[in-house]
């Protein structure tokens, strides 16, 4: 849900939702009756070392820059080769932990109000 925004926190070993403000699935799920399933996956952030972007470098600022004019935020990663594990574009071989909730039932409504839609979210949330 974090999309571009929480892919600039990525850090491994750390974990740091974008989550409070999107509610945009929230709106669609209502506006097609589509019922919600909370999931979560547990150690996406180890599969991959991203370079260091800390906020106020030069870095995160092209980064927030270029996901301003394009909707995506260019990330600088590595995780492993095939043949060896030092450096290549394969996720690294770390368990991830997927966790499911039970599924929220969603009444469909094509033009949910933002109340309607907030108290959604706090239930999913």
């Amino acid at each position: 849900v974090g999309g571009a925004a929480e892919s600039l926190y990525s850090e491994k070993g750390r974990l740091r939702l974008v989550l409070k403000q999107r509610k945009g699935f929230i709106k669609m799920a209502m506006r097609h009756g589509a019922d919600l399933v909370p999931s979560f996956t547990f150690g996406e952030t180890d599969i991959y070392s991203q370079v260091s972007n800390t906020e106020g470098s030069f870095l995160r600022y092209f980064q927030e820059g270029v996901k301003q004019i394009i909707g995506v935020a260019p990330c600088l990663f590595k995780g492993r080769g095939i043949f060896q594990y030092s450096f290549g574009l394969m996720p690294k071989r770390h368990p991830l932990t997927v966790v499911v909730g039970s599924p929220i039932n969603v009444t469909k409504n094509v033009s949910p109000s933002n109340e309607e839609i907030d108290e959604m979210h706090i239930k999913y949330m």
